[in-house]
């Protein structure tokens, strides 16, 4: 990670060849969801798309006891709009993914 001129952080993919702000890598956005799923679903089983489209958050939330699907993202979504979003909007989307 490195600072550009004003300091804002941003990240180099070397896999990608594409320089992201920080805040809009996956691998910054990939935990925050999988913590939310954990604290509302302790045991839960989060599961990203290993192959995802250019930064993309494509997520599927299983039951390990059942194998129930309790969640799973409509659809792929760039990180970069979960990353902007405040926090009661991040929580809403993730909860309107709700497989029931």
């Amino acid at each position: 990670m490195s600072h550009d001129a004003r300091g804002a952080n941003i990240t180099y993919h070397a896999v990608r060849g594409v320089i992201v702000a920080a805040k809009d890598d996956l691998e910054i956005q990939q935990p925050r969801i999988a913590q939310f799923y954990q604290g509302l679903v302790p045991g839960c089983v989060v599961e990203f798309n290993p192959r995802p489209k250019f930064s993309e958050i494509d997520v599927r939330v299983t039951d390990p006891k059942t194998g129930q699907l309790l969640f799973t993202s409509s659809g792929n979504w760039p990180a970069n709009q979960i990353a902007d979003m405040k926090e009661g909007q991040f929580e809403a989307l993730l909860l309107s993914w709700r497989k029931a």
